[in-house]
């Protein structure tokens, strides 16, 4: 039998695992036979066996074995670090009918990935692939496949004959599901167990209880994870319940059950279960304009400004109308809200030699890093970054027309950000625009799914004021 790193003699056929985990442990060869089926199942055994099959192996071993087996790394059952991979996704799945399997835990978890293209394995447990085909429909997914990692499949691993509940299985899988689609990888160490009631007809849906969670945070634990996501309103239950000591370390956070489409219940998940790609490393600018869709609004800006900002300037820039009097911008006004990035953007186009930035006070911690950036991006050296605070109420129209007429009357020519986002500011900029104004801003198309805009469709636009006076 094939055989590789982590694994052992897995289960090859349907009733292998029930032939090893069906019948409990008996005297006098208990001992022996505890730690045949944990070095069978391998890297599996630490996951899928009960504590107690484990310990009784290792007892067997060191009384059979004594102080022979120092150093002797087959004689312990394998340790489960390392069982999930980049590109993996771990499954948390309970068994409906534990006295049927009395070796093995009441919940575990199984490695598995989507692929592009193909069917989905045939030795994955019942019901997995008809349940994955839903859960591809649910996120508008296609030409993926569901399947064992390459290690377990060239050991022959099969465990189609292993009868388990799916439901609780959604999460993870729509979320991996989600990210293979767009091209990216996941990390280890982040599950997921909560399944997902649809609304007919309807795009929108909400995240549902899951059973035996206990079950489920105690496997979650004993896989070596660092996070679990499980469903909000299953909270007061979960921390209700005493955590041992190897429970205190591993993070439980909560996905929100209100109605939303599945990217959008399953942001935090995704926040922290995706990698995010990186063109240093390789990764392409439509990967990560996806990463970015998909990314949670606290790590937009730094993203887009680190891995986006550049190509798309560079690409912007050639398209930029030549008007009369556009080659003499020499100041540009943006305002730093929570998209500040994408106000930048002007900045990287138009690369000038003054930036007047106006914010609303909401940014206190920010407004020093975004004015350093501001002014050593691109190719400007010695830019100069005028800060200005604007008040948000009364005051502010005044505020901002004295912003602007001080900027103006120290450039040639301006242009002003009216990025839409800022919609608030956007009627005062534009009444007190002065002559030597150019009013600008960034045009991108939405992502239906999500509401997220799609990068690689910005364009920048000019806004056609007409003629007004000096």
């Amino acid at each position: 039998m094939a055989t590789c790193e982590g694994v052992s003699d897995l289960p090859t056929t349907p009733g292998d695992l029930l032939s090893l985990c069906g019948a409990p442990l008996q005297e006098p060869d208990g001992g022996v036979r505890a730690y045949e089926v944990a070095r069978s199942l391998g890297a599996l055994g630490a996951l899928w066996l009960r504590p107690e099959v484990l310990d009784r192996a290792r007892r067997w071993v060191r009384s059979f074995h004594g102080a022979s087996t120092q150093g002797d790394s087959t004689s312990e059952p394998p340790d489960p670090g390392g069982l999930l991979r980049r590109g993996e996704i771990g499954v948390l799945l309970a068994l409906p009918n534990p006295t049927r399997y009395p070796l093995l835990r009441p919940a575990f978890v199984l490695p598995l990935e989507w692929r592009r293209g193909g069917t989905c394995s045939p030795r994955l447990p019942q019901g997995l692939a008809a349940f994955a085909a839903g859960v591809l429909a649910d996120v508008n997914a296609t030409d993926l496949s569901l399947h064992l990692p390459p290690r377990l499949e060239e050991a022959g691993a099969d465990f189609s004959g292993l009868a388990l509940s799916c439901e609780s299985a959604w999460a993870m899988l729509a979320a991996g599901a989600i990210v293979a689609a767009e091209g990216g990888a996941t990390v280890p160490g982040v599950l997921a167990s909560a399944a997902w009631t649809r609304r007919s007809g309807q795009p929108q849906g909400s995240i549902g209880r899951v059973q035996r969670i206990a079950a489920k945070i105690e496997a979650a634990a004993a896989s070596g994870a660092t996070a679990i996501f499980l469903p909000e309103e299953q909270r007061t239950r979960v921390e209700q319940e005493p955590r041992g000591p190897g429970l205190r370390d591993l993070d439980i956070r909560y996905l929100s059950n209100a109605p939303a489409t599945p990217a959008r219940a399953l942001a935090p998940l995704l926040e922290a279960l995706e990698a995010a790609p990186r063109r240093a490393a390789g990764a392409s600018f439509e990967q990560c304009c996806g990463y970015y869709t998909r990314a949670a609004r606290s790590r937009q800006n730094d993203y887009y400004r680190d891995e986006l900002l550049a190509e798309l300037a560079a690409r912007l820039r050639p398209a930029l109308p030549r008007t009369p009097g556009m080659a003499d911008v020499d100041g540009v006004v943006v305002i730093a809200s929570p998209n500040w990035a994408v106000a930048g953007l002007v900045v990287e186009v138009f690369q000038p030699r003054r930036v007047l930035l106006l914010h609303d006070g909401r940014l206190p911690r920010e407004v020093d890093s975004i004015t350093a950036w501001l002014g050593c991006s691109g190719e400007a050296a010695g830019r100069v970054v005028d800060v200005r605070q604007c008040r948000t109420r009364e005051g502010f129209a005044d505020d901002l027309e004295a912003a602007l007429r001080d900027f103006s009357a120290r450039c040639s020519r301006i242009a002003v950000d009216l990025t839409a986002g800022y919609r608030h500011y956007m009627f005062a900029l534009l009444s007190a625009l002065p002559s030597n104004a150019v009013a600008t801003y960034i045009d991108a198309q939405v992502d239906e799914r999500s509401g997220a805009v799609l990068p690689a469709t910005s364009e920048i636009r000019l806004l056609d004021l007409g003629t007004r006076p000096s």
